[in-house]
């Protein structure tokens, strides 16, 4: 080998090892500056779990605790003193979760992360962010049940009234909804009527398929598969069966079981338990009373026994001896 190629050979030995070194110190470069924006972005990140961590703290000190407790200590709904004390325990277990998050936060200064390697500050950061969003959920949450539970008598009681009051909007529309139907149905009823006229007496069950319309008596049952009307001083001494029925100024000792609507005026007297769809009474009935829609009682209704309808509708002055029942209601109001 002749001198030309050792000192060609050396030249390109001498360049490998600057391209190597030069390669070398860039990588060291890059390393070092991702390094530094890792870190510096962690310790972004840290400050702004710092401020997350302070809003729930924040949060959990404005919960009224003193209203809490009175609740707890004076309550005499078991149910409501259980979910109390359900809530009391969940958001102890939330503070200690808090003050272990609050701890390793500190403990973490600017410098520690500088110091500390990129793999582990990550490490610490997804951790402080994974228990910190599951407890904000839990936080929000907790205190929303305990708001409504350190609400005042009257803030609670107003929401149930309102709470019944739809509930009885609802059913009274599903009434006025069935009456226009019935009335429907009793526009299309061809009225071809018999009559009773007054002074007749009939002893023995009738039994009819048209509209009728009386004002006589009837010692026995009567059946009717159309309307029926018992006009001024009718009496019927017997059970009375019809699609629906208008008892006006006159006298029933029987039961009364309607398909439709039946009406008790005023100065009507029934002596027996009444069964419909639909009831309206402004005379006076000795017997129970049940209605699968609604049961309306007028100022001058008088009601000797027990009520039962979806809706109740009593106007002021009505008197009533009995117990009422309205709707799923399991409950008897006397």
């Amino acid at each position: 080998m002749n001198q030309a190629t050792v000192e060609a050979v050396k030249a390109v030995s001498t360049s490998m090892v600057v391209i190597l070194l030069a390669l070398i110190i860039i990588v060291i470069v890059v390393s070092y500056l991702i390094g530094r924006i890792t870190k510096m972005k962690g310790i972004k990140e840290l400050e702004l779990l710092k401020l997350v961590y302070k809003d729930l703290d924040t949060e959990i000190q404005s919960i009224d605790w003193d209203s809490f407790h009175t609740i707890i200590n004076s309550c005499r709904d078991e149910e409501l003193l259980a979910q109390a004390k359900t809530i009391h325990s969940q958001m102890k277990d939330v503070e200690e979760v808090m003050v272990t998050v609050n701890t390793l936060i500190h403990s973490f200064d600017k410098k520690k992360l500088k110091n500390s390697r990129i793999k582990d500050i990550e490490k610490v950061i997804t951790y402080i962010r994974s228990i910190i969003e599951s407890q904000e959920s839990k936080i929000h949450k907790l205190k929303d049940n305990i708001n409504l539970i350190t609400e005042s008598e009257p803030q609670r009681k107003h929401k149930a009234v309102h709470a019944i009051k739809k509930t009885i909007e609802v059913k009274r529309e599903l009434v006025k909804e069935e009456k226009k139907k019935m009335d429907e149905i009793n526009n299309s009823v061809e009225r071809e009527h018999s009559v009773f006229a007054k002074g007749l007496v009939i002893n023995g069950d009738v039994s009819i398929d048209t509209s009728l319309i009386m004002s006589g008596e009837i010692n026995g049952n009567l059946t009717c598969e159309e309307y029926v009307e018992l006009g001024e001083n009718a009496v019927v001494n017997g059970d009375v069966s019809a699609a629906s029925l208008v008892v006006q100024k006159s006298k029933v000792v029987g039961n009364i079981k309607v398909v439709r609507e039946v009406t008790i005026g005023d100065g009507a007297y029934v002596k027996g338990d009444v069964e419909a769809e639909v009831l309206t009474v402004s005379g006076m009935v000795e017997g129970n009373i049940s209605a699968r829609s609604e049961v309306s009682l007028t100022k001058d209704a008088q009601v000797l026994g027990n009520i039962e309808a979806a809706y109740i509708d009593i106007e002021r002055g009505a008197k009533i001896s009995g117990s009422m029942k309205t709707g799923d209601d399991s409950s008897n109001n006397k």
